[in-house]
């Protein structure tokens, strides 16, 4: 919002400048035909000319750049969809082929603020899981981002305060899986350490939710039903 406000200022800015041009421009040409100058009245408007065509080229470059870039946009938001989808369904195939093309289009992913792993994670894929991991690992380390994004993905919270390994254990929790086979995969597969100090909403952090959930486990408390996602 405020950058389409200052657009429009830079380009109600550069319409003054310009009305103001053409009238200095046209009243000089005017003042030199009077008085039978006409060379120099030519000059006028040869410099008008050059003016005005180099004011519209630089015109349609910015509108140019401006359908571009609403364009890379609308690609993108598509991809992050599509990726989280195809993480939903554990399509390896698929979010091999969005995150060779784009690195970093799963990092948030619409309201929820869910990315593609934690989709995977609640919909138990783990050959997607793997596969986020891996291929966007190895995408990092040949872009001269080792361990760059990898954080992101393990650590991005969703609108509830969740990040992947919440997801997993909360899952444990209430009793939609029987073990931490979905949390020991997501620890098991990068040398990046989760955040175990990120809360969600309700205050829980991962040591605390991993306690709970091998408290529920042994046998000595209850599963709940909580749900996060």
């Amino acid at each position: 919002m405020q950058q389409n406000q200052y657009q429009a200022a830079v380009g109600r800015s550069e319409l003054h400048a310009a009305i103001k041009f053409l009238f200095i421009i046209g009243w000089a040409i005017y003042g030199e035909y009077r008085e039978e100058n006409y060379s120099r009245a030519l000059a006028a408007l040869l410099l008008t000319w050059l003016f005005l065509s180099y004011n519209q080229e630089k015109n349609l470059q910015q509108q140019q750049y401006q359908r571009t870039t609403e364009r890379e946009t609308n690609t993108i938001l598509e991809d992050r969809i599509s990726l989280c989808k195809a993480a939903r369904s554990n399509d390896a195939d698929k979010i091999e082929g969005i995150l060779r093309r784009r690195g970093k289009v799963f990092i948030g992913a619409g309201a929820s603020g869910k990315n593609a792993l934690h989709f995977a994670v609640k919909g138990q894929a783990f050959a997607a899981i793997n596969f986020l991991l891996d291929v966007q690992a190895d995408i990092n380390t040949h872009r001269g981002e080792v361990k760059g994004l990898v954080p992101d993905i393990l650590n991005h919270q969703d609108e509830n305060g969740n990040t992947p390994a919440h997801l997993a254990l909360l899952d444990v929790i209430e009793g939609v899986t029987e073990d931490f086979k979905v949390f020991d995969e997501l620890v098991g597969n990068t040398l990046v350490p989760i955040n175990d100090s990120l809360q969600n909403n309700l205050g829980q952090t991962i040591p605390e939710l991993r306690k709970e959930a091998e408290e529920i486990l042994s046998g000595n408390k209850a599963s709940t039903s909580r749900p996060q996602f």
